[in-house]
């Protein structure tokens, strides 16, 4: 058996013939405990692609905390809780804490960023394993039907 240049693919050799054979199959693990629960040596989670890939495949994998591996002990990026608990008032404008219980570094190239379902987006401030962000502009903000005083935001 030998591998290509990057590690993607072997050759199967038979008498007759040739085979080119990828090694894995990373996309058909959709969420990062999927990924991270298939034991495929060759996958890992790219956190800021978001999504299963081989290290090769996935931008600044050599940089700490960007690919996870089965085998490494860095855990799926996970919102242990967001700050304040009892949410904000629609007629305020506040800032949210979401209290991450792994989160990836920042570079240069990379910021966090908190984007409320396309609507608004505003940069997130990090301090440890903790991203602020501001709430949308009270403008910014859905219409809420009459007799309804909430909106949950994903």
């Amino acid at each position: 058996m030998k591998f290509d240049l990057d590690d993607e693919h072997f050759y199967k050799y038979t008498y007759t013939s040739v085979h080119k054979v990828k090694v894995s199959e990373c996309s058909q693990f959709p969420s990062c405990v999927d990924c991270m629960e298939s034991m495929d040596p060759y996958c890992g989670w790219c956190t800021l692609e978001k999504r299963c890939s081989t290290k090769a495949n996935c931008i600044g994998s050599s940089e700490k905390s960007r690919w996870l591996h089965i085998f490494d002990k860095e855990m799926c990026v996970k919102i242990d809780s967001i700050e304040p608990e009892d949410g904000v008032p629609v007629d305020v404008t506040n800032q949210i804490t979401l209290i991450m219980l792994e989160l990836p570094a920042e570079d240069s190239k990379n910021t966090y960023l908190c984007n409320y379902d396309g609507f608004f987006v505003s940069s997130a401030d990090k301090n440890s394993y903790n991203l602020t962000c501001d709430t949308p502009p009270l403008e910014s903000r859905p219409i809420l039907p009459s007799g309804e005083g909430s909106a949950i935001l994903l």
